[in-house]
């Protein structure tokens, strides 16, 4: 055993000392160096400290958690790594730049994977320095992003062959959360960008802007625009259904059109509103699909074209602003007559589009009829029926070939014109070169598609390493059951067959000896519990959460006979999901109020259910005990993470932790709140359908 050791042990294997000759040191070893990783990956994924002091953070928790005399952190810069955190006997190397070409951390760049030496005075791979340094041995991590080695992680010990291969996997452990909270931070400040980019294009915006939630109809956001239109303030909106936006004696007709074409898609509507002040005005709405704060919403710009309507000079401004935006357009405009031949062709900017034939070669013509226009067969069929029923088209692609011999491609949208009769005159509309933009689309799904792969890559990845931090717990404490049995019947036959020559202290030794061995059954089996959890297949039944909690409060009752306390629930509490497995939540939490409640003359339970904003149920388990700090709330659900001391409450603090889990793979969430003295509340929901 080295010296000094404080949390060092080796996983036993087959060919290591059978389990039952571990020690008790041995074992106390071993669940520490378990819940020193536990705490370090828990700490790095809450911290908000700054990328130095993360990863100084990095390099002492490698140095603690391995039990090494040394750690250092060091970045890609150039051609080798620019140490930039260290700890221990490293404290020298801050500032170095330690070249990639003969050195041990540039062969983990290169072959992201972990190295180590057993003795760097013979090792040919170890960078050499002048003075030459103290440590003997060494092991260095690559950090990666993605797939990329952004930096290595290493830590030294002064004694040769200190490293084994547990330390190697603990020192991965830690390199992957590193980049994890780094890649974490990295989409919080992209988050940030795309919230700025919201409120200048929606927030800001001078044109009338909402967004409704298009199952209830209600508004989930309108911008100052749609607030100065309407005379409404923001609150008022947010309580209200576009619905009410319309002029009563509009409000049939709106909802028979809505029935009989649901907007789907980018839409354009014209129709009337109401002002708060009870004034209508005429608006042309567009609007599209969204998603919305991650769920699906419409976006919708409402123009006022009262103006355009009603007043003859009105039309002519907008017949002129018309002719300047087709000048300055990208797209053009074009009529037909009632042959379908064109008649008029305007716009396309101040560059005519290439796709486009001139002027000359297209008036009098159908579409059909010029020269290099191609469309699939089955297209062209569809837009000639589309066209003799004189229904509107949009979308209607074609394909033209250039003088350089480069295909273009004109996307088409088209209305019929009647007259004051209701005679078909022809058509009129618009026309848009989208090469660019359908290469454009052709290189973001080409993205995407490689963005899906790397981010399956890195949840297969991730899903691997949480695999084997499972099985690494369980085999723990698998390996643990046997010598602690051991422990604990010799010590019990001890205390039986030498009771008298023991003495008094003696006996209280041997009584310490298995309250510990105790103390360590009950964080094995919690452990177990914990690996085992992800394991379990679902069951989906009907549960009643009353009549359990009604069994386990009888049950405590029986156990603790001197204590006084009531449980008040209803009848019954339905819900859906695995019958063992809640059963086990509400043990948990009616547990723990009736075990922090122990102080109280009389502890009072409730356990009931409420109602969430969407209508969903949520229940809650209440108690009059101890209570707890809101500050240290973030903790409740760690593994081993406890907010009273042993000596006021027993426990091993994983209680909570197996709650949650079961919680979140049942589709829910759960969360307390707490006054320090006067109780606790712990809310959770469940899903209600069926999950695997």
């Amino acid at each position: 055993m080295r010296s000094g050791e404080a949390v060092k042990f080796k996983v036993l294997t087959t060919a290591d000392t059978p389990a039952r000759e571990l020690s008790d040191a041995d074992a106390r070893r071993q669940a520490a160096r378990v819940e020193a990783i536990a705490r370090a990956q828990h700490e790095l994924a809450v911290s908000d400290a700054d990328e130095q002091a993360l990863t100084a953070r990095i390099a002492e928790m490698a140095q603690d958690v391995l039990a090494a005399d040394g750690a250092a952190f060091g970045v890609l810069e150039g051609n080798g790594l620019r140490v930039r955190s260290v700890y221990g006997v490293a404290l020298d190397q801050v500032g170095t730049l330690v070249p990639l070409e003969g050195s041990l951390s540039g062969l983990t760049v290169c072959s992201q994977r972990i190295l180590r030496s057993d003795d760097v005075d013979t090792d040919r791979r170890v960078h050499r320095t002048v003075p030459p340094q103290p440590w003997k041995s060494i092991m260095c991590a690559p950090l990666r992003q993605r797939q990329e080695t952004v930096g290595v992680i290493s830590v030294m010990s002064l004694q040769p062959g200190f490293f084994t291969q547990a330390d190697e996997t603990a020192l991965e452990l830690l390199a992957e959360s590193l980049g994890a909270v780094l890649q974490r931070r990295r989409h919080a400040a992209q988050l940030a960008a795309s919230e700025s980019q919201y409120k200048s294009l929606f927030i800001d915006n001078p044109q009338p802007m909402c967004v409704y939630d298009p199952g209830t109809l209600k508004f989930l956001a309108v911008n100052a625009a749609w607030v100065a239109q309407y005379g409404r303030s923001e609150a008022e909106f947010l309580a209200m259904s576009i619905e009410a936006m319309r002029p009563p004696e509009d409000v049939e007709a709106w909802r028979r059109e809505m029935a009989a074409k649901p907007l789907v898609g980018p839409a354009r509507r014209r129709g009337r509103h109401q002002r708060k002040n009870g004034e209508v005005i005429h608006v042309d709405t567009f609007s599209n699909d969204i998603l919305f704060e991650g769920r699906a919403a419409r976006l919708v710009l409402a123009i006022d074209i009262t103006e355009q309507l009603d007043a003859s000079d009105g039309l002519r401004r907008s017949e002129a602003r018309f002719r300047a935006l087709t000048e300055l357009s990208v797209d053009w405009y074009w009529e037909q007559d009632a042959q379908f031949r064109f008649i008029a062709i305007e716009g396309g900017g101040s560059t005519y589009p290439p796709g486009l034939l001139p002027p000359g070669q297209i008036l009098g013509k159908a579409r059909w009829e010029l020269e290099d226009t191609e469309a699939d067969e089955d297209a062209w069929v569809q837009h000639r029926a589309q066209l003799e029923r004189h229904e509107p088209f949009r979308d209607f692609v074609v394909r033209r070939r250039i003088a350089d011999g480069s295909v273009r491609q004109l996307a088409l949208a088209g209305v019929p014109v009647f007259d004051g009769q209701g005679r078909f005159t022809g058509y009129r509309g618009v026309g848009r070169d989208i090469t660019d933009q359908r290469r454009a689309q052709d290189e973001i799904a080409r993205l995407n598609a490689e963005l899906e792969e790397r981010v399956g890559l890195r949840t297969a990845q991730l899903e691997a390493a949480n695999a084997e931090l499972e099985a690494f717990s369980y085999s723990i404490a698998h390996d643990l059951r046997s010598p602690l049995t051991s422990i604990d019947g010799f010590s019990h036959s001890l205390d039986e067959l030498c009771s008298p020559a023991l003495g008094e202290q003696g006996r209280h030794y041997v009584r310490r000896i298995r309250a510990g061995v105790r103390q360590m059954s009950e964080l094995t089996d919690a452990m177990l519990s914990l690996a085992q959890l992800s394991r379990v297949r679902l069951r989906w039944e009907p549960v009643d959460l009353a009549e359990i909690a009604r069994k386990v409060f009888a049950q405590l009752r029986e156990g603790e006979p001197h204590r006084e306390g009531t449980l008040e629930t209803p009848s019954r509490l339905p819900a859906h999901g695995d019958p063992r497995l809640l059963a086990q939540v509400v043990a948990n939490l009616v547990g723990n109020a009736w075990k922090f409640s122990a102080h109280k003359p009389i502890a009072s339970i409730r356990f009931g259910c409420t109602k969430q904003d969407a209508g969903d149920p949520v229940y809650f388990v209440a108690d009059n005990g101890a209570g707890f700090d809101m500050a240290h709330a973030s903790r409740l659900f760690g593994a081993f993470q406890r907010l009273h001391s042993p000596s006021e409450f027993d426990g091993t603090g994983i209680g909570l932790a197996l709650v949650q889990k079961i919680v979140t793979r049942h589709g829910g969430r759960i969360w307390a709140h707490a006054v320090p003295g006067r109780g606790a509340t712990f809310y959770f929901t469940l899903a209600d359908e069926p999950l695997t």
